[in-house]
């Protein structure tokens, strides 16, 4: 999705990771999406605009230089490339506001268009032009408690040439012989100490026009870094779509429900592993409105996992307000989405693999709430079957009674079987498609669990035939 570009890469980790929970917001950001994919080429441009303007704010010392009269200067050359940047900005909007599909992006070209019109740049022209005092700096002050100099201000410069009227006043004067209301002094050649103070009383003057151009300069880098962040999860979204669209995969626009018990999928597929092996792949129905509790079982090998993958990866992309890697997708908005799949054994010995999924779950509970969604993978397993079937249906039952939904891909066929003779309102069952001569179709079915995993196929597919010491079904079923 990033394709190396590491704004892109936060801003989806930070949305991905933060979902939405209110309908509308969803809409908003689907919308705005929607018209970005219509044309990609005019958020890639805004999105370029903004990355150029952070790049050369990098290269500008801005921050290192503390007197008042540096921190100008170096703030009209920031304001100089902000200007230049905005004027970028109107372009884009100038040419293609009328080409967007109506919506928030629309409303974005717009709102750049209207706010960066041509009398806001050439009254910024005007106040940079200002700053630069090149009719030089105008100071006033007054005497305070023990004739020390306060209330600096920084006057308007003044004209270069005085009007008739002061010329006038000021002949007048001469000849009355009154004394001027002005005075001025000239500093001396080599006059260090003057020189000095008169660059701190420069400096007190300057303060406040300091930090009014600094407050600005840190403003408008927030206002970029913003709007590239923004850009980036859209840039990002646009880059996925079409790599996805290039492997023949479809999309859809999912549909958000604010109401629980909602949950089904057309063709619902896992976008990472097209991804990863470059090309389509299985993509499975789901209907399961109305359950708090599914459960997949079936063959080893046969996509159960890919499944759940892809089951949380579409909720996390519905709730950012993205396109999902389906035919149709519609399905409740969930409060928090957690994942509890098997890790690797401790190699330290820390703990026991049944103690670290234990704990790893103890803690996801506690940050559970009614309307959570928790995706279970062969959890449990770590144990033997009696003592894992008896932890699943507990946990199972207490998180379901809390209004917490449970998908649960599991091998514990104890566990799936009770549940399935008990008829529970509320659970559905899926299992992994296996035909008779032991391939894998990857997709799941309605179906009653199974009592085995049929891992014997696996073996022959490697070995190149069943191991000799299997033990018939039936004798298995005597044996337990």
């Amino acid at each position: 999705m990033s394709h190396g570009e590491a704004s892109i890469a936060d801003a989806a980790q930070r949305l991905l990771l933060d979902p939405l929970v209110d309908p509308a917001a969803i809409a908003f950001r689907q919308g705005v999406l929607t018209a970005c994919l219509a044309r990609p080429d005019v958020a890639r441009e805004l999105f370029e605009i903004a990355g150029r303007t952070l790049e050369r704010r990098k290269k500008m010392y801005w921050g290192l230089v503390k007197r008042p009269d540096a921190v100008v200067h170096q703030g009209i050359e920031l304001m100089h490339m902000y200007r230049g940047a905005f004027r970028d900005l109107r372009s884009v909007a100038d040419a293609h506001v009328d080409d967007v599909e109506p919506g928030g992006f629309r409303d974005f070209l717009s709102m750049l268009r209207r706010e960066l019109d041509d009398p806001f740049l050439a009254e910024l022209d005007a106040h940079l032009r200002a700053l630069r005092f090149q009719d030089g700096i105008r100071v006033s002050a007054r005497l305070g408690r023990g004739n020390r100099p306060t209330g600096y201000v920084l006057e308007r410069p003044a004209q270069r040439r005085p009007g008739p009227a002061t010329r006038f006043l000021r002949w007048w004067r001469s000849l009355r012989g009154t004394h001027p209301s002005v005075y001025t002094y000239r500093l001396p050649a080599h006059d260090d100490s003057g020189v000095r103070a008169l660059t701190e009383l420069q400096a007190r003057g300057l303060q406040r026009t300091a930090d009014a151009v600094g407050a600005a300069c840190n403003d408008l880098l927030a206002f970029f870094r913003q709007l590239r962040g923004e850009l980036a999860f859209y840039v990002g979204c646009i880059g996925l779509h079409e790599r996805l669209r290039g492997l023949g995969a479809p999309t859809c626009m999912p549909e958000p429900v604010s109401a629980p018990g909602v949950h089904g999928a057309s063709g619902l597929y896992d976008a990472s592993l097209a991804l990863t092996i470059g090309a389509r792949v299985v993509g499975n129905d789901l209907d399961a409105d109305g359950a708090d509790l599914l459960v997949v079982t079936g063959a080893n090998g046969g996509g159960k996992t890919t499944f759940l993958r892809s089951v949380g990866n579409a909720q996390l992309m519905m709730q950012c307000g993205m396109f999902v890697p389906a035919s149709a997708y519609r399905a409740s908005l969930t409060s928090g989405l957690f994942t509890h799949f098997t890790r690797q054994e401790d190699t330290a010995m820390r703990s026991g693999k049944l103690d670290e999924e234990l704990s790893r779950l103890n803690d996801l509970v506690h940050h559970m709430t009614s309307g959570a969604t928790l995706l279970l993978n062969e959890s449990f397993a770590s144990t033997n079957e009696r003592e894992g079937s008896e932890l699943a249906s507990g946990v199972v039952r207490a998180l379901t009674e809390s209004g917490v939904r449970v998908l649960f891909v599991t091998h514990l066929s104890q566990f799936a079987r009770e549940l399935y003779d008990a008829r529970r309102t509320g659970t559905r069952f899926l299992r992994a498609e296996r035909q008779s001569d032991g391939t894998r179709t990857f997709r799941m079915v309605t179906g009653a669990p199974e009592r085995t995993s049929h891992g014997a196929d696996l073996y022959a597919a490697t070995f190149g035939s069943a191991p000799s010491d299997a033990v018939p079904l039936a004798r298995a079923e005597e044996l337990r």
